[in-house]
């Protein structure tokens, strides 16, 4: 049985946390990239999204 992705409520848009299956699948989808990527730059800038969104070269 798969995690399902789904929408992020208003401040986990602003944050991420990746102790929360659901919600590394649904930013890793919608950065397009692997849980290891965005874990790594949960790591090097915190839990914001603008900073992590910034760190892996996207725009938001």
């Amino acid at each position: 049985m798969g995690v399902e992705p789904r929408k992020p409520t208003s401040w986990e848009r602003a944050h991420v946390d990746v102790s929360k299956p659901a919600e590394v699948v649904g930013w890793c989808n919608k950065w397009r990239v692997t849980p290891e990527q965005l874990r790594a730059a949960v790591a090097e800038v915190g839990t914001s999204a603008v900073s992590i969104a910034r760190v892996l070269g996207k725009t938001g």
